[in-house]
């Protein structure tokens, strides 16, 4: 697949994927690793698409608030926002190790209890699917997490017989963040 600047195509395939079941005392154990996002190769272009729309940023600050106080510190926060963008952009997406049981979800050797979330869904990301659990807080974050389609029946049907499932669309923001590959 060609990304929208004309580079080369990327990598839809879950990274480090594994899948393994396990009875014990307490019932069924699923584990799995995958990568925590999709690894994106950006091109030249991205970074000198990038800068540009830094530059005009801060052009725009400085030419609707003129040079004052208000105009220096909103470039100095443009300047750390695109900083941020292009540090988190380099870094490359770690392994996690989940492992779903009786007691709740472990991802990386922290416990989630099923009691932290309302509900489940499975969203569909390209050629990747993706396992979204809804948190019970209103404006609690949801947890997200790469499957693979060959353990997702097992990993659902385990799911669901705690949480109940849910349609889940990709949100804006997640749209947003996948089309600038960061």
């Amino acid at each position: 697949m060609q990304d929208d600047a004309g580079g080369t195509s990327e990598s839809l395939e879950l990274k480090g994927a594994e899948s393994k079941k396990k009875s014990g005392a307490k019932g069924l154990s699923i584990s799995w690793t995958a990568s925590e996002a999709i690894d994106h190769e950006r091109g030249t272009w991205w970074y000198v698409i990038a800068i540009t729309v830094a530059i005009i940023a801060v052009g725009l600050s400085f030419w609707l608030q003129g040079v004052s106080f208000n105009s220096i510190s909103s470039t100095i926060l443009i300047v750390v926002v695109f900083a941020a963008i292009l540090t988190v952009s380099r870094r490359p997406a770690r392994e996690l190790h989940y492992t779903l049981s009786s007691e709740g979800l472990t991802i990386d050797g922290k416990l989630r209890s099923f009691d932290e979330f309302r509900a489940f869904g499975v969203a569909q990301d390209g050629a990747l699917w993706q396992l979204v659990l809804i948190p019970v807080q209103r404006f609690g974050f949801s947890i997200t997490m790469l499957i693979s389609s060959d353990q997702g029946e097992a990993i659902v049907d385990a799911l669901g017989a705690r949480l109940p499932m849910e349609n889940v669309k990709i949100d804006l923001l997640d749209k947003i963040i996948r089309k600038l590959k960061i």
